[in-house]
């Protein structure tokens, strides 16, 4: 997922994650960031390392120049990068961990370690042993920032043997359906949004926020569903992947936790799922994905249409009662305890209630096309294109 500055550090869900990192290290506790394989490659992990940097959570990053000019020491590094007034005394490289939790200028300092700049898989382990046999107040203890990916260290031992030290974050569920939203609004700024439009293309990106400004150059309020697909399967062209079985199966049965499901732990770490919105999405990459994008298709059109097809039942109702005789209506309500469009329909088709020509036509629309969502199927074309028109 490549993101660029405005729609990653800016956005809701990347500020509430930021904030969950900034409780921890205020309670004095170190901070374990799982981010999947492919961030780094494609460079979210470290935006998200300067992000965390601008937002105050840490007060200083060791880039990898550093740590290799104090041969991977990361309390000499620290001490460099802060400019301690009073150097490190131990010469013991272990002790040097000592000497730099009860150094003054490390008081509540917090300090930002990427595990592909060094090597953490006994540091981390080591340094929350020195906090556990510490006396010092949670408040005045240094923290630190561990950005790791799953292979770097044991996540579930360090959870395990350090809970009250250690705060656990995974890069899963972060950026939700609100975040998307803001992404889609930014990228069509120039432009009227609708409701419709803005949930089609957000439930339809999900957390692959990336896709926005190619979706946006060729598919706006006014525009079918089956060009917003097109342009996302383009996009993917050359780079799909495919599912297994378990993976597949998990995708609609691995209970949404902090963090993916083992079964699906490898494709997180391609950057082929994430949670978004309460569900697992699936990445458009995916070689079924014109399978998975109807499905979110109908997502957006049921989220945001229903209510509004209630309101216009609602005065289509009101007009029903001054057309039609009272045994009509009387007879409409037989099954239900409210004037519905179908029915309502109906005695407009037989000629029992003369809803008019246009009238006559939003019914049959309302009516087509809420019963397709009402059995979980996307509007087609037409049918989109008809209700746009509504409305527009």
């Amino acid at each position: 997922m490549r993101n660029n500055d405005r729609s990653l550090s800016s956005l809701p869900g990347v500020r509430r994650f930021y904030a969950q990192v900034d409780r921890a290290v205020d309670d004095g506790r170190s901070v374990l960031i799982v981010v999947p394989d492919s961030s780094v490659e494609l460079g979210l992990a470290e935006q998200l390392r300067d992000g965390l940097v601008g937002s105050g959570c840490v007060h200083q990053s060791l880039d990898v120049e550093i740590l290799r000019d104090h041969n991977d020491s990361i309390p000499d590094a620290v001490a460099a990068a802060v400019n301690f007034l009073e150097p490190l005394q131990n010469d013991d490289r272990v002790n040097r961990w000592q000497a730099y939790l009860h150094h003054d200028d490390a008081r509540s300092k917090s300090v930002l370690v990427a595990a592909w700049d060094v090597d953490l898989s006994n540091d981390v382990r080591y340094w929350l042993r020195l906090v556990h046999g510490s006396s010092m107040d949670p408040y005045d203890r240094p923290t630190f920032v561990f950005l790791v990916r799953e292979s770097d260290v044991d996540i579930e031992l360090l959870e395990k043997e350090h809970a009250p030290h250690l705060a656990v974050l995974w890069w899963w569920g972060v950026v939700g359906l609100l975040d998307s939203e803001l992404c889609v609004d930014l990228e069509l700024a120039d432009q009227e949004v609708t409701p419709l439009c803005r949930a089609m293309l957000s439930e339809t990106i999900g957390w692959e926020i990336d896709l926005v400004p190619d979706c946006a150059r060729t598919w706006g309020s006014s525009n079918v569903p089956s060009i917003l697909a097109k342009t996302i399967l383009e996009h993917a062209e050359g780079r799909t992947f495919s599912l297994d079985d378990k993976e597949v199966y998990a995708l609609d049965h691995a209970s949404l936790a902090d963090r993916p499901a083992h079964e699906l732990r490898n494709a997180w770490n391609e950057g082929k799922v994430n949670a978004w919105n309460g569900r697992i999405h699936v990445s458009s990459r995916y070689d079924k994905f014109d399978r998975v994008v109807d499905r979110r298709f109908w997502n957006a059109q049921a989220r945001i249409l229903m209510p509004q097809f209630e309101h216009r039942r609602q005065i289509l109702a009101k007009r029903f009662e001054k057309l039609a005789t009272a045994s009509e209506i009387a007879n409409t309500l037989k099954h239900s305890d409210f004037l519905e469009l179908g029915p309502m329909l109906n005695a407009h088709t037989w000629g029992r209630v003369d809803f008019g020509r246009e009238d006559g036509a939003l019914l049959r629309t309302l009516v087509d096309a809420r019963n397709k969502i009402a059995h979980h199927t996307s509007l087609g074309d037409d049918v989109y294109a008809e209700i746009t028109k509504i409305y527009q």
